[in-house]
């Protein structure tokens, strides 16, 4: 449980980074990085914390 609320943490740290830079630098590219960093991070702590592993099955 305890690695589900640090991985929660630590996945909004991230989004409100990526909340900040586009304030600062007005780029259009920069927003389409960061949106698809964002997925993928999003993707990969639902993989690691709540997604069951195949030896559960």
């Amino acid at each position: 449980m305890l690695d589900r609320i640090i991985g929660i943490v630590a996945l909004a740290s991230l989004l409100a980074f990526f909340a900040v830079l586009p304030a600062f630098v007005r780029s259009l590219d920069l927003v389409a990085v960061l949106a698809i960093t964002a997925a993928l991070a999003g993707y990969d702590f639902y993989v690691s914390l709540f997604r069951r592993n195949n030896r559960d099955r």
